[in-house]
């Protein structure tokens, strides 16, 4: 035996050993127990309770435990932690403690879904089940984003100004060339390109041409928005993230790109698996890219009008009465970045009910279920038709 407090050793019988209560060199007690350290976050809490208890008590009783180790942390984190237990989620960690690699990252998968069928927003989902996961030692992580590609450098305008201020030879030259680009993507796109074109400060691609006119998007998110500012119900009409893009993020444009950007007639149909009401028609020169678009314009395979849902079971997705999104051969060419991050980005239409907006997972899997519209965290892809004309 040895004891931790002054590192003596000696060699007992049996029947000693279980009786031998203290130390016999420095009496301290033999049966004391370690005291938990206190935390302020999930991931190191959950670790040090594998380290204490194993992965029996990890995945089978730690709400009896985890309040004890973060006392402090949001009431949000110890309800994420909690979901965990309640949608068996640990209970698939658990069945898979002792199998194999591809097994385990199986399993990951499975549990996250059980989390999301939850309606736990995505990244939260996959968040909390990696801490789990790093807290078990197990080798898996969230898969590596695509790489990017390589992009030329390009300068882009930092300034802006009011009309009656004097404007400097440098920006007056910045705003020319801007201006010509305006015009000369109209000749790109007539020539054949459709990816990475510049207009104003943001690279887009061209989804569709009409006559005198092309559908565009930005190639990658340009920032992190929530649908509307308050939880509540909204549609596409009254949210606050139309009111931004149709003001102050227009106003980032000059005034001969602006002149460029169409405003269009916007139809917003009810989601068409939930029923949920996608509100008035709206006239936008900027807007996002409804359920039925993402369909169409990323592969065309018609999984949503023809209302096919899907659920991720034992890792594989299959047809599912409950299912809350779909998944096909064309999820990478929706996937996208913010900051060089694989993330997700909103749709316009409406998910589950009026307090959720439908989205793109940072997979390229359609979530027509939808988050939150409050979320901050989703990322914003701004569309437009820009007038070819000269």
């Amino acid at each position: 035996m040895e004891c931790k407090k002054c590192g003596a050793k000696w060699e007992t019988g049996k029947k000693m050993s279980e009786s031998l209560t203290v130390c016999p060199f420095c009496r301290e007690s033999l049966s004391k127990k370690e005291e938990p350290k206190f935390y302020d976050n999930s991931r190191d809490a959950l670790a040090a309770i594998m380290k204490m208890y194993g992965a029996e008590v990890l995945l089978g009783k730690l709400t009896s435990h985890f309040p004890d180790f973060a006392p402090d942390v949001s009431k949000n984190v110890k309800k994420l932690v909690y979901a965990v237990y309640e949608n068996d989620a640990a209970k698939v960690l658990k069945n898979n403690l002792s199998a194999s690699q591809a097994d385990r990252e199986r399993a990951v998968k499975v549990a996250i879904q059980k989390l999301t069928e939850a309606f736990i927003v995505p990244d939260m989902a996959e968040t909390i089940i990696y801490e789990f996961t790093a807290a078990l030692g197990w080798q898996v992580s969230k898969p590596a984003p695509p790489p990017e590609p390589t992009k030329q450098p390009t300068d882009k305008p930092t300034e802006t100004r009011s009309s009656s201020q004097q404007q400097a030879p440098g920006l007056t030259l910045l705003a020319n060339a801007r201006n010509q680009t305006a015009t000369g993507i109209a000749t790109e796109i007539l020539q054949g390109k459709t990816r990475n074109l510049q207009f104003g400060s943001y690279k887009w691609r061209v989804l569709e041409v009409q006559s005198d006119a092309a559908l565009m998007i930005t190639e990658d998110i340009v920032e992190k928005r929530p649908y509307n500012e308050k939880y509540t119900a909204v549609t596409w009409e009254t949210c606050t993230l139309r009111q931004y893009l149709n003001g102050d993020f227009l106003q980032k444009f000059t005034g001969e790109e602006r002149g460029k950007i169409i405003e269009t007639r916007i139809s917003n149909p009810n989601n068409l698996w939930y029923g949920i009401p996608g509100g008035s028609d709206t006239m936008d020169k900027i807007f996002l890219l409804s359920l039925k678009e993402v369909d169409r314009y990323f592969g065309n395979s018609g999984d949503y009008q023809q209302k096919r849902r899907k659920s991720l079971k034992n890792g594989n997705w299959i047809a599912h009465s409950d299912g809350y999104g779909f998944s096909n051969a064309h999820d990478i060419d929706r996937q996208v970045k913010f900051t060089n991050e694989a993330c997700w980005w909103w749709l316009r239409s409406p998910g589950g009910n009026s307090f959720l907006a439908a989205f793109v997972d940072y997979d390229g899997i359609v979530y027509v279920h939808g988050s939150f519209v409050s979320n901050d965290g989703g990322g914003v892809r701004p569309a437009f038709w820009l007038n070819l004309k000269s």
